[in-house]
C-alpha cells in the first residue's frame, strides 16, 4: 500500500482548534480598539549611538549629570566628527545587569526609547547622549523616569555647551 502525504490530515486537524471569527451582532459598537499590537516607539538609525567605540567616547568625555535613577552623560560632536555638529542627536543606552533580569531591562530599555524620542522634538542638533540606567530604575515610573532623564539631559546640554 502507498504511504498517504500527512500534510492533508495535520490541516485537518489543526483547523478546528483556531479561533473562530467573531463578528459584533447587528447593532452593537465596533470595538473602538481591534486586538492588535501596539504601536512600537522606533528611533531612527540616525539617532542612535550603535558602535561601542561611540559609547565609550561620550561616557569618557561626557558631561554627566545623575538622579536616582539615571546617569546621563552628554558631548557636543566635534567639527570633524563623523556625523558631524549640525548632525541629528544621537541616543545610546546602557541597562547593565544589576537593574533586574531580561523583561526588567528591556522594559527599562524601551522606556528610555521612548523618552528619548519625545526629546528629539525639543534637543539641540549635534548631541551624543548615553543614558545609563541605575538598579532603582527598575521599580520608578514612566513620571519619575520622564522628569529624571528631562531634567539630567538638560543639565548635560547646559554643561556641554
Amino acid at each position: 500500500m502507498p504511504a498517504a502525504p500527512s500534510w492533508p490530515r495535520a490541516a485537518a486537524r489543526a483547523a478546528p482548534s483556531s479561533a473562530p471569527d467573531r463578528a459584533a451582532p447587528l447593532g452593537a459598537a465596533p470595538d473602538p480598539v481591534p486586538n492588535r499590537n501596539p504601536v512600537a516607539i522606533v528611533l531612527a538609525r540616525a539617532n542612535r549611538i550603535v558602535r561601542g567605540e561611540d559609547y565609550r567616547s561620550v561616557v569618557r568625555r561626557g558631561r554627566r549629570s545623575a538622579t536616582a535613577h539615571v546617569v546621563v552623560s552628554v558631548v557636543r560632536r566635534p567639527v570633524g566628527a563623523e556625523p558631524g555638529p549640525d548632525g541629528p542627536t544621537r541616543f545610546g543606552f546602557i541597562v547593565a545587569k544589576t537593574v533586574g533580569n531580561a523583561v526588567t531591562r528591556n522594559t527599562v530599555r524601551r522606556r528610555f526609547k521612548a523618552i528619548a524620542h519625545d526629546l528629539l522634538t525639543e534637543v539641540p542638533t549635534g548631541h551624543d547622549v548615553v543614558i545609563r540606567a541605575l538598579p532603582a530604575a527598575a521599580q520608578a515610573g514612566w513620571p519619575s523616569l520622564l522628569g529624571d532623564v528631562s531634567r539630567s539631559f538638560a543639565r548635560g546640554v547646559e554643561k556641554a555647551a
